[in-house]
């Protein structure tokens, strides 16, 4: 995943990189990339002691709204912490305080034990409940993602929780880490019946209205998010992130996105002490999972590579919200594609490196 990450290359007119500034070497490789390469548009945003520096190319212009996928997540932690501040709920707290017995019944079975009135709100943040993820079997047809894909297929709170029970738990909760977007699915239902108002009023409250956040907020349409591509084609990826909700449903830009991640890491939404620590190996290659976080280090596998330690979050659409704490530099955007994971990481590394240079 690492190896293959592209030396620096120089623009087409032979002008070494090194002749221009830092914003200019970021739109050139940007450029270079969206000719060819499956890249069909970009947006990248570095903040560095203060200084700010974008860049865009393709289909996407420095201020569009883009999918954030999966970085949702770390707007449903901010809320779950923040309610956990006001007193509404507790990192003990188990599901069957919040769900139905129907709903919960059968969801956390390992080896013929059930373990779902165990399953904890803490354990859902870090992805340490063991149950399921949505794309980890296909032997029976589509998975629910790929359902709403390509049929525009909805599925319900109850859907989710029926495909877990279906494919059962991978080990007892609490025991190991494994990502699964149900975690937070179940974290979104709680938002909703702790406060009795909807998710979308919840994210307003808590963080968009705040922060001033004036280009966040859900997808109501096709219109308002650029076709992702996948499988090499560009594709209308609506009904997914009106699926996702909680776990990946939001919409932003990289302006929005830079103040949101900053507040996050930064203590103005919710105390610190929430993310620090308890990093855990899940299934995907060199990352961690911590309490609503995620990180990206090859530093304990392969020590040899300067590779650029990243915290906070990444998306299947190749969004990103990342603080790298060596240089005290966030980098957020997207590559807006679903093809290939290591392009975006790949482009980030690039990135910093011309930021530490400059």
């Amino acid at each position: 995943m690492v190896i293959g990450f592209l030396p620096h290359q120089e623009v087409t007119d032979y002008i070494p990189l090194a002749s221009l500034d830092e914003e200019e070497q970021i739109e050139n490789h940007l450029f270079e990339r969206t000719e060819g390469s499956g890249l069909h548009g970009a947006v990248f945003m570095i903040e560095n002691d203060g200084e700010v520096t974008e860049a865009a190319a393709g289909s996407l212009e420095a201020d569009t709204p883009f999918s954030i996928a999966s970085v949702t997540k770390m707007f449903t932690a901010a809320v779950i912490f923040q309610m956990i501040e006001d007193g509404l709920i507790d990192m003990g707290d188990t599901i069957d305080m919040y769900l139905t017995p129907g709903e919960y019944s059968g969801l956390h079975v390992y080896e013929g034990v059930e373990y779902s009135e165990s399953i904890m709100i803490s354990q859902l943040l870090n992805h340490t409940t063991g149950l399921p993820a949505y794309a980890e079997s296909e032997a029976e047809g589509l998975t629910l993602v790929e359902a709403s894909l390509d049929n525009g297929e909805a599925f319900t709170f109850e859907s989710k929780l029926d495909d877990a029970k279906g494919k059962g738990a991978r080990f007892m909760n609490g025991t190991d880490a494994y990502y699964a977007d149900i975690n937070y699915d179940i974290l979104g239902e709680i938002i909703g019946r702790v406060s009795g108002e909807s998710l979308e009023s919840q994210f307003e409250e808590y963080i968009i209205a705040p922060l001033g956040l004036e280009d966040t907020g859900f997808a109501e349409d096709s219109d308002e998010v650029p076709p992702v591509t996948v499988d090499g084609e560009p594709r209308d990826i609506t009904p997914v992130l009106a699926n996702m909700r909680a776990s990946g449903g939001l919409v932003s830009t990289a302006s929005d996105l830079l103040t949101f991640t900053k507040a996050f890491f930064e203590g103005e939404m919710f105390g610190t002490s929430f993310i620090e620590g308890g990093m855990r190996d899940i299934q995907f290659l060199f990352h961690q999972y911590g309490t609503g976080v995620m990180q990206f280090d090859v530093s304990g596998e392969i020590p040899a590579l300067n590779i650029y330690a990243l915290q906070g979050h990444a998306g299947i659409t190749g969004s990103f919200a990342f603080y790298n704490t060596a240089l005290d530099a966030y980098v957020v955007g997207t590559t807006n594609q679903a093809d290939n994971p290591l392009l975006t990481y790949e482009l980030i590394q690039q990135f910093l490196e011309i930021t530490e240079a400059d």
